[in-house]
């Protein structure tokens, strides 16, 4: 239980300044207008992965766990798991993008659609977010939560390298792609792992 627990603590933490890095850096270099543009494009586009990735831990992770020697009924269910909430994330994506315009326009008011480009950039990262979030209840489901950790490390190192010189140059759109190749550069890694654990 050490072992696994203490796995399972330092990928929550390095998942915390993952999500909260960002925040960090464009309140320091850009300030708090730019911040709070940032804060409301990212919180509209992660809506459904923000609200929905705890319940979504929390009815497979058990499910997981009960059939984890079971590769042929995991495989069947990592398989729905990953099809129903990337779906879903890619709907809601959609949907933002084509109404976001003039749903922003009219509830916040003109000023906010400075935050529009970085929106549209981070509705890439909602769609890609359900994979860690099924992924990570899988791999602590099956006793391997050094693997969510080790993804996790990956997406810290990208995000590391990018998000300065990104923000420093293009705003908060560049803090936006930083998250977004961030997350994208830890997916490899994700497949490959699924691959090896369900072969």
């Amino acid at each position: 239980l050490y072992v696994y627990g203490k796995w399972v603590t330092a990928g929550t933490l390095l998942a915390y300044v993952n999500d909260q890095g960002d925040d960090l850096l464009v309140g320091k270099v850009l300030g708090a207008s730019s911040l709070g543009f940032y804060q409301t494009a990212y919180k509209i586009s992660n809506l459904p992965t923000t609200q929905g990735a705890g319940l979504v831990y929390q009815i497979i992770f058990p499910l997981f766990s009960q059939i984890q020697t079971d590769l042929v009924r995991l495989r069947r269910g990592l398989v729905k798991a990953l099809l129903v909430t990337f779906t879903l994330s890619l709907g809601f994506a959609v949907a933002v993008w084509l109404s976001a315009p003039l749903v922003i326009k009219i509830l916040l008011g003109e000023r906010w659609l400075t935050m529009l480009p970085a929106l549209n950039v981070l509705l890439l990262y909602g769609i890609m977010r359900p994979i860690t979030s099924v992924g990570a209840a899988l791999f602590d489901a099956i006793g391997k939560p050094k693997t969510v950790f080790g993804i996790g490390l990956t997406r810290l190192v990208f995000l590391l390298v990018l998000i300065w010189p990104l923000t420093k140059n293009w705003g908060i759109v560049g803090t936006s792609w930083a998250v977004v190749v961030s997350q994208a550069a830890a997916l490899p890694q994700f497949i490959y792992q699924f691959k090896k654990t369900l072969k």
